[in-house]
């Protein structure tokens, strides 16, 4: 049997997820999905509307309730969305390329406050 290139294979998967979702979102609210509502809730907790700024998979979900299909980004993104759209999880993956001044990771300290300009 020859084997699939990583790209189709990762593309298949972002379909064969993406279909699954759409199915179990037919007819449905995807803001009422118990994967979702959890994260909306936790926004709320936050101070933050979510219908403003709603959760990565709330966005994802209704894209696949219209259209049961993604564009290819890149392999990486691809296969955090199909994970994504699998667990029904809110997942993200950028191109550290294309984002400016340096990203940094690490555990947050007592009294620090969290900054984003998406935010304000």
């Amino acid at each position: 049997m020859p084997t699939i290139g990583a790209d189709a294979e990762i593309r298949n998967l972002v379909r064969v997820h993406a279909l699954a979702l759409s199915e179990e979102l037919r007819g449905s609210d995807v803001r009422e999905h118990p994967h979702v509502a959890v994260w909306r809730e936790a926004f709320r907790k936050l101070g933050l509307n979510p219908n403003k700024f709603p959760s990565s998979i709330e966005a994802l979900g209704r894209r696949i309730a219209k259209k049961p299909e993604l564009p290819v980004i890149n392999k990486v993104v691809d296969l955090v969305n199909a994970l994504s759209l699998k667990y029904v999880l809110p997942m993200g993956a950028h191109d550290l390329d294309l984002l400016p001044g340096d990203i940094e990771v690490r555990f947050a300290r007592a009294g620090r406050c969290f900054h984003s300009p998406w935010l304000h």
